[in-house]
């Protein structure tokens, strides 16, 4: 199969980090995917977060900044953290 164009998969978005100030830009690879299954009272639900280099904290990134073709990326990375799979971070 040809492919005719692919999708920009580039991205950046700065940070300003809560708890040490230091002022992040986040590139696609800092980024870490989770999938939460739920139940019949509390539905699934996806998180998207990255970790401030110098303090160590954990900060969500807005599904919403990142494009369709980002997300299909950083989900590869993690292929047993589907709806049917293991849970947790992966950081491949």
């Amino acid at each position: 199969m040809k492919i005719i164009k692919a999708p920009d998969t580039n991205w950046t978005r700065k940070h300003t980090c809560a708890n040490c100030t230091a002022e992040l830009e986040v590139e696609k690879g800092d980024v870490k995917y989770r999938y939460h299954s739920g139940d019949q009272r509390d539905p699934s639900y996806e998180t998207w977060t990255a970790t401030c280099p110098i303090c160590k904290t954990d900060f969500n990134v807005p599904e919403s900044s990142l494009p369709k073709a980002v997300q299909v990326e950083i989900k590869k990375r993690a292929p047993d953290n589907g709806p049917y799979g293991g849970g947790g971070y992966f950081d491949r």
